[in-house]
């Protein structure tokens, strides 16, 4: 029992690291903008299944698959749009020691990015921005090493963002001087990113996917927005919710959010997705229509008055008089 105590008090040191650690998923519209909406929802908490099945119903096509027709799961932050569709989307990852979004902190233009900029975001407990960036499809050599090549790896993956496809990119920041570096970068990617867009009128949705630490220390909570504080708070009142919700899902790792591959497995939710209630609509009402001009057809047929035809008859008349 006496021998277990130090291997008690590392769990017990790991467990309070990971419970430390968030991951914020912050969703921008670079361009024309109108294909995602923020909801009512009451909290942005969310689980890793959930960022990938509103990725899935977001884009065409996700880590190499085709997911039009999609379904998210209920009650998230953020959903895709009705009628209006990105024309392709990026993935960028950012993790670190470093990573720093404080006021006052290294990374100013990221934090106002998320803060201000963004349509909406999700949190997740716990760091996941290297689960997330595989789910939208990341690969080895999509990981940038620098802050000098961060602008090209982001003007490449926008090339290749095509047909409302998601692409992925990561970085590490691990020191202030490189987080500084890279905050740069970003903004200066955005900007070069929504000017492009703009030009050529289409939509752009750039997924920030950030992992941070939780202000550790309570005179520091300070120098945190009201905003981000109140999240940091509502984070750690969830937690122990997104702990079990996340260990029911650890046997789910080849969840991908397809509706229909959900209903031949079973594992629908009963939601019914954009392009459901799109088919619904048009064949209902096409049916109502097609309806209604049937009717009014037989109706007018039924009721069409008879007299008889004076030409006709006039012309029997003459033939029967002469």
């Amino acid at each position: 029992m006496v021998r277990s105590l130090p291997s008690l008090g590392v769990a017990a040191a790991f467990l309070a690291t990971a419970a430390d650690a968030r991951t914020t998923v912050a969703v921008l519209e670079i361009g024309k903008g109108g294909v995602v909406r923020r909801t009512t929802a009451s909290s942005p908490h969310a689980s890793v299944h959930g960022v990938a099945s509103f990725w899935n119903a977001a884009h065409d096509e996700v880590a190499g698959r085709n997911r039009r027709g999609s379904a998210q799961h209920p009650g998230m932050a953020v959903v895709p749009d009705l009628f209006s569709r990105a024309d392709g989307g990026i993935a960028l990852g950012l993790s670190g020691s470093a990573v720093d979004l404080t006021s006052g902190g290294a990374m100013p233009h990221l934090a106002g990015l998320l803060d201000t900029e963004a349509v909406g975001s999700f949190e997740l407990s716990g760091s996941h921005s290297a689960t997330l960036l595989k789910k939208a499809g990341a690969k080895a050599e999509d990981v940038v090493g620098n802050a000098a090549d961060l602008a090209s790896s982001l003007k490449a993956k926008a090339a290749t963002a095509v047909d409302n496809r998601l692409a992925g990119l990561s970085i590490s920041v691990h020191d202030e001087a490189s987080a500084s570096s890279v905050d740069s970068a970003i903004a200066a990617a955005v900007q070069s990113l929504r000017k492009q867009s703009e030009e050529s009128g289409k939509t752009l949705l750039l997924h920030l996917v950030v992992d941070e630490e939780q202000v550790p220390a309570a005179h520091e909570a300070e120098e945190v927005p009201s905003d981000r504080r109140r999240r940091l708070e509502d984070m750690q009142e969830d937690q122990d919710q997104q702990q079990d919700e996340n260990n029911n899902n650890e046997n789910d790792d080849n969840y991908d959010g397809d509706y229909y591959n959900q209903r031949q497995a079973g594992d629908g939710y009963g939601e019914k997705t954009i392009f459901q209630i799109q088919y619904f609509n048009v064949v209902l009402w096409s049916a109502i229509g097609l309806t209604i001009v049937l009717v009014s057809a037989i109706s007018l047929m039924i009721n069409m008055p008879l007299m008889a035809d004076t030409l006709l008859f006039g012309e029997s008349a003459k033939v029967v008089g002469d």
